[in-house]
């Protein structure tokens, strides 16, 4: 079996994950059936709550009718905008590099997910000078952009256009059209353009380079979304991808490989899932291949 997460299973990453709305970069087709077949195949699972799965949170954005997000750039140009929360406020520093440390922070001691999927309802806030100066999503490694081919517009006119980024003529009217309160993202713009002007972010530390105030009109919004590359959990193997039973015995001819039950527990490293899908898949194929055939 080598048929990939439930990184497109809404339940499961609620049962498994307490993620609530978190939708994946990749394949639409992941939808957790390699768990249900292997739980009904007698196999002892593993690795299905650790950290490991999300291979940490990261920002996208919705592709409108699908099951998969854009990733949102990793290297921005322009930077008069902010991410703010449910409850309309910022809560992270937003060009600090978490894509360095794979979308984990460090914090006493520990290495976790950024806040993203925590704060409830995200929206990206920005202005004229930000729309005209990054293209908002980066256009490779996601379903959307590799496999779709969906090209993203290099000066998101094109998404605004289609309404899937929300243009208003003031902060408030932009509030109103994205339902939320005028009075408190203004605020919330209002304090971060402060900073901007003071040249220091006193509440998350952004690097002054990056404090661009959002003051050219017309404003613009977007929603973000949590979003996940993949999921490691699945049945219990060994070194030869053969699937154990409850009491670690093999179960004969199952062998599983790939980010199905992944061996990788508790936090994932980049490219390691390249590397165990080609060392599994192997060692999966070259097992399968030797037994001999039930009619003989």
């Amino acid at each position: 079996m080598a048929i990939g997460g439930f990184e497109n299973n809404m339940q499961m990453l609620r049962d498994y994950n307490g993620m609530t709305d978190v939708l994946p970069f990749g394949t639409p087709g992941n939808t957790g059936d390699g768990i249900k077949i292997l739980q009904k195949a007698g196999a002892d699972m593993w690795h299905l709550r650790n950290r490991v799965q999300s291979s940490g949170i990261w920002p996208g954005f919705r592709y409108p009718g699908r099951n998969t997000v854009f990733k949102r750039h990793l290297f921005f140009q322009a930077f008069s905008w902010i991410d703010i929360a449910q409850d309309n406020t910022r809560f992270v520093n937003e060009t600090a590099e978490y894509r360095l440390n794979h979308y984990k922070v460090r914090e006493h001691g520990e290495w976790i997910d950024p806040p993203h999927q925590r704060v409830g309802r995200m929206h990206m806030i920005f202005d004229e000078a930000t729309r005209q100066g990054t293209c908002l999503v980066i256009g490779i490694m996601t379903w959307n952009s590799i496999v779709e081919g969906y090209e993203w517009s290099e000066d998101n006119s094109k998404e605004v256009a289609a309404g899937w980024i929300v243009k208003a003529d003031s902060i408030e009217e932009l509030a109103r059209k994205i339902d939320r309160d005028p009075a408190s993202v203004a605020a919330t713009v209002r304090e971060y353009n402060e900073a901007c002007a003071a040249g220091h972010d006193a509440k998350f530390g952004r690097e002054p380079q990056t404090l661009q105030p959002i003051a050219k009109p017309p404003y613009y919004a977007i929603e973000v979304v949590p979003s996940i590359v993949c999921t490691g959990g699945g049945a219990r193997r060994n070194i030869e991808s053969e699937v154990l039973d409850h009491g670690g015995k093999r179960i004969p001819r199952l062998y599983e490989a790939g980010e199905l039950g992944s061996m990788f527990s508790d936090l994932y490293q980049n490219g390691s899932y390249l590397t165990e899908a080609m060392i599994s898949g192997r060692a999966a194929g070259r097992n399968a291949v030797q037994q001999k055939n039930w009619a003989t």
